[in-house]
């Protein structure tokens, strides 16, 4: 999500610098090598048709390879030293950091936009920002403040922190959804910081989510589940109900593949799955491109998103886009944006889950009826990209107005 929001920031027009907020300093990327570094990140997590990502899912949808069991091997709190070195490795060729000398008339005529909310809770950030014409937050949503039992205690410090200075420096804040907005203008009243007035735009989404998945034959049908895998995340709910669907008579054989990364938590989270069965297997995908990812998307049973809290549900969005059916817990987020209510399931009841699993896999992917409407979602995710672009660029920017919203005023 970050690198499809830099990107529609790049593309908006203007002069656009990438910065990074070093220890409360900005920090400049030269401007050739910010543009080559998006474009290495793209290629990079995006892929071609050739990559060997997609090589890989082919070969799972044929039949000819499956992806390996899905089992509980990290460690929590632990980070791959691979991920520690490419990062280091891109920052020493890409890097070039210099201070961010902008005059005065020149920041007063600029905006800031974080990408991401890091750093956005260190108070030595905010002096260099109050030069700036405008200063948008984009908060992606307050689950560590309202669901701290769900979050680290310092990712929940962090976001208190973050919510005070942007609400004393009076940040015009946009947000993903009608439901963050809500729940951001709550945390911001019961923390006393007074209501807060977010502006809704829906993220953007990468480019290849906009055009249709291709049509790809299955040698056995599969859901897909997605995301940071983590104790929100809610994995056991679906390590239940594959229990209790490999036990039910005349079930059509099918897979849950887990695309993503491990959290902090992710083996205590994901210690409960069972191990592999012949009619419901748990398999693991790792390491796959956007373009691979689109197409194991596109030709599976549905999307499961069986989450315990969310603000926006990234893959749902993606899933609802390619057309494919969404099986998603019954929380509010979803319920902002999963149009069958019949696809809602409790967070907690693993026979519901199994139930809709296999009606689902009896059907045909080809079929479904959310295919349908994908083009009515395609559309309007291109039009947040250009409201997004839009917003940031006005010239004119709205008022930034802490004290006079209500809670439940239309946004």
């Amino acid at each position: 999500m970050e690198l499809a929001l830099a990107e529609v920031l790049l593309a908006s027009g203007g002069d656009v610098r990438f910065v990074f907020t070093d220890g409360g300093r900005l920090r400049q990327f030269d401007s050739v090598a910010a543009k080559a570094l998006l474009k290495e990140a793209a290629r990079r997590w995006r892929g071609d048709a050739r990559d060997t990502a997609v090589r890989r899912v082919l070969a799972y949808l044929s039949g000819s390879e499956v992806f390996p069991p899905m089992c509980a091997t990290w460690r929590d709190g632990r980070l791959g030293v691979g991920e520690l070195a490419e990062w280091g490795l891109a920052m020493l060729r890409f890097g070039r950091w210099r201070a961010l000398r902008l005059s005065p008339e020149a920041r007063a005529a600029a905006t800031y936009v974080n990408v991401s909310h890091r750093n956005l809770d260190d108070g030595r950030l905010y002096p260099a920002l109050r030069g700036f014409g405008r200063r948008i937050a984009y908060l992606h949503d307050d689950i560590p403040l309202r669901a701290p039992e769900l979050s680290l205690p310092s990712l929940t410090r962090a976001f208190g922190k973050m919510f005070r200075y942007v609400a004393a420096e009076r940040f015009e804040v946009l947000t993903n959804s009608r439901f963050s907005a809500d729940c951001l203008c709550a945390t911001a009243v019961g923390m006393g910081l007074g209501p807060m007035r977010p502006r809704v735009i829906l993220p953007p989404l990468s480019s290849p989510f906009l055009s249709p998945p291709p049509a790809l034959a299955t040698a056995r049908r599969f859901f897909v589940t997605t995301g940071l895998f983590t104790r929100r995340k809610n994995a056991a709910v679906l390590g239940a109900a594959a229990s209790i669907a490999a036990r039910l008579p005349c079930v059509t054989p099918f897979d849950i593949v887990f695309v993503g990364a491990p959290g902090r938590d992710a083996a205590s989270s994901l210690a409960a799955l069972p191990g592999a069965a012949e009619k419901v297997r748990l398999l693991r995908a790792e390491g796959l491109s956007d373009q691979a990812y689109w197409r194991l998307l596109g030709a599976s049973s549905g999307l499961l998103a069986p989450s315990l809290d969310e603000g926006y549900d990234y893959p749902v969005q993606e899933a609802l886009v390619a057309g494919v059916r969404v099986l998603a817990s019954d929380i509010p987020a979803h319920r902002e944006f999963v149009p069958a209510r019949e696809n809602l399931l409790p967070c907690d009841d693993p026979e519901a889950w199994a139930k809709a699993m296999v009606k689902a896999a009896r059907d045909a992917p080809g079929i479904l009826p959310g295919r349908r409407r994908s083009s009515e979602y395609r559309t309007a995710a291109r039009s947040s990209i250009t409201e997004l672009a839009g917003y940031v660029t006005s010239p004119l920017p709205p008022e930034a107005d802490w004290n006079t919203v209500s809670l439940g005023e239309p946004r």
